[in-house]
């Protein structure tokens, strides 16, 4: 506020702790539409995750024009249009769109000027609007897109996803060995390798998907990320405090029959070449061929 800015607007909630990529640009975009705004700059990543897809993410949801890694900016009112400079490895590219757009800037794209005496008296009477979830429309808790791998590493049922989207009323997509989510037209994309080659399948959200083994290699934390780790809160909740009772989250076994003992087998023997006969004889007389 003291290098200019007019005013600000901090959004804060318990149930942001932790948030990655898609809850972040989720909650943005919320308050970017509320606050009618037709142009959003982003810095290029974050310096946690440093993932560089919010800005995208961002634009996807909000379905506006994204110009990337910019290193110059221009803004032309009149025509209510942005141009940006942009250097690749390739050269120089010039690119510009139609407000509104988000676009991310690099890190050298200027000199951050230091806050003036008088900026900064004069920032001690703007204020810092805060808000919650609530404020911008968001509800807490609301999911639309749940990611479970394929199966467990102790009973390796693989039913968890099938009776999650079962139980939610959600599409199920399983098997992903990719996965593409576009928020703008709410819906996700899978790859799914089969025996029979390779499936692409889509459905709207809310969805469940399972991914397998294979989908990706998982990166090891940085210290900074550990660091960081440790001022984050896992919060613990019963059953009482999600709405359910321990009698109505499973059935109750009121009797079990053992099961009868296996009869004794027979032991085929091939001493003189008929053994082959001889189990043929057997399976046909337990009528299995």
């Amino acid at each position: 506020l003291s290098m200019g800015a007019n005013d600000a607007i901090l959004i804060t909630d318990p149930a942001l702790a932790g948030s990655d990529a898609l809850a972040t640009s989720k909650v943005l975009a919320q308050a970017i539409t509320a606050g009618g705004y037709d142009l959003v700059i982003c810095g290029t990543e974050s310096t946690d995750a440093r993932m560089s897809v919010v800005p995208a993410m961002l634009s996807a949801r909000l379905g506006w024009a994204q110009l990337t890694f910019a290193s110059e900016v221009s803004v032309d009112p009149a025509a209510s249009k942005v141009s940006i400079t942009r250097t690749t490895e390739a050269g120089v590219d010039q690119i510009s769109a139609q407000l509104p757009a988000v676009i991310s800037v690099v890190e050298k794209i200027n000199e951050p000027r230091y806050p003036s005496f008088k900026g900064i008296m004069a920032a001690k009477k703007k204020t810092i609007e805060s808000k919650d979830l609530a404020a911008i429309g968001i509800t807490a808790g609301g999911y639309d897109l749940v990611i479970c791998g394929t199966e467990s590493t102790d009973a390796r049922m693989s039913v968890v996803p099938a009776m999650l989207s079962a139980r939610l009323g959600w599409a199920q997509l399983t098997f992903a060995s990719e996965v593409n989510v576009d928020p703008a037209a709410s819906k996700v994309s899978i790859t799914r390798t089969t025996e029979a080659g390779v499936d692409q399948i889509s459905a709207q959200l809310p969805a469940v998907i399972s991914v397998v083994e294979k989908i990706n290699e998982p990166r090891y934390p940085s210290f900074k990320g550990i660091m960081a780790a440790k001022k984050k809160t896992i919060e613990f909740k019963d059953l009482a405090a999600i709405g359910i009772t321990a009698e109505s989250s499973w059935s109750e076994v009121k009797d079990a029959t053992p099961r009868p003992p296996r009869a004794a087998g027979a032991k085929v023997t091939d001493d003189n070449g008929s053994g082959a006969e001889a189990l043929v004889n057997f399976l046909a007389e337990k009528k299995l061929i």
